[in-house]
């Protein structure tokens, strides 16, 4: 006899959402608290410097990045609120010009049920491949959090587990470990999946913590 099919099995999320096969932990979750003041000192090299980008009506992504969803999100949310919401990056670039950084930062939208009004995330961190191991990336993740862009709030960075250079980036820059992370899908729609966080105290499974 041939083999049946099982269907997929369909649970609610913490938010009652629908999401297709169980979920599975994919992220680390950190966080930092906005108020705290930046105590690092990371320099960029000689001759490199940095600027920040902010969306326009005419601009929709910054330079050396591809346009996705998230992005026509983002440049709504800017025509709806203007400058009360914080979507941004920080560009660094070397002697020549060239692009060697970006990390992105933005509010909270669908997708971070886990964050509140006011908090802001970092990521979408990339280092060109000729730039790594100058620490550009800890030295714009500073520079954000320098920029008082979170008064009262949290900055979130949320990364997959295998990247242990993003997790140390974050370490270094204050981040502490909040808890891990699965994404979930309304009926399975992965455009429409958002990130339901549970805290490591909150975990069923004992003992588990990602260093």
């Amino acid at each position: 006899m041939g083999q049946v099919q099982q269907a997929p099995l369909l649970f609610l999320d913490a938010q009652g959402f629908r999401t297709v096969n169980k979920p599975h932990m994919e992220f680390i979750l950190l966080r930092r608290n906005g108020s705290l003041s930046v105590g690092t000192s990371f320099m960029l090299p000689k001759g490199f410097t940095w600027c920040w980008w902010q969306v326009t009506p005419g601009t929709l992504r910054p330079p050396g990045r591809s346009i996705q969803l998230r992005d026509y999100m983002s440049w709504l949310i800017y025509l709806t609120y203007g400058e009360r919401k914080a979507y941004r990056a920080l560009l660094v670039r070397d002697e020549q010009g060239r692009l060697a950084h970006l990390s992105m930062v933005f509010p909270r939208d669908f997708k971070e049920s886990f964050m509140e009004e006011g908090d802001l995330q970092i990521c979408r961190t990339y280092t060109e491949p000729e730039y790594r191991g100058k620490g550009l990336a800890k030295f714009g993740v500073q520079e954000i959090l320098r920029s008082g862009l979170v008064a009262s709030g949290y900055y979130w960075y949320v990364v997959a587990p295998t990247n242990t250079t993003s997790i140390q980036v974050a370490k270094a820059s204050g981040f502490q470990e909040y808890g891990l992370g699965h994404k979930s899908s309304p009926l399975g729609i992965s455009k429409l999946g958002r990130i339901v966080a549970q805290k490591h105290h909150e975990s069923n499974m004992s003992g588990l913590h990602l260093r």
